[in-house]
């Protein structure tokens, strides 16, 4: 890891994975970065002093472990309808070929 980085180790009462979800969301972006210094918005650093400094309004561990298991179950969900329409597309595909042969094969 390099040195230009701090690692966070979560207190009692934090469910990282909630926080996965959390700081994705576009109101946490937006935090994030307002605490966040730099000369532009490329180059916006958030040190660990303004980060511990951020107001977080957050539910108990107990709902955080909830929410994070609601949307992790629905993020497996939607993988899998996603490959499942794949393989519906890939078998569209094959069975319009079959309809409309290429001209070479015909």
């Amino acid at each position: 890891m390099s040195p230009a980085y701090v690692v966070l180790a979560p207190l009692l009462g934090v469910h990282s994975p909630f926080f996965e979800y959390f700081f994705k969301l576009p109101d946490s972006l937006l935090l994030l970065e307002s605490y966040s210094r730099g000369l532009t918005k490329d180059r916006l650093r958030l040190y660990f002093d303004d980060f511990a400094r951020m107001p977080l309004l957050v539910p108990p561990e107990t709902e955080q472990r909830r929410i994070a298991q609601c949307l992790s179950s629905l993020d497996v969900l939607i993988d899998t309808m996603s490959q499942k329409l794949d393989c519906l597309r890939m078998h569209k595909k094959g069975l319009m070929q079959q309809l409309f042969p290429s001209s070479e094969e015909a």
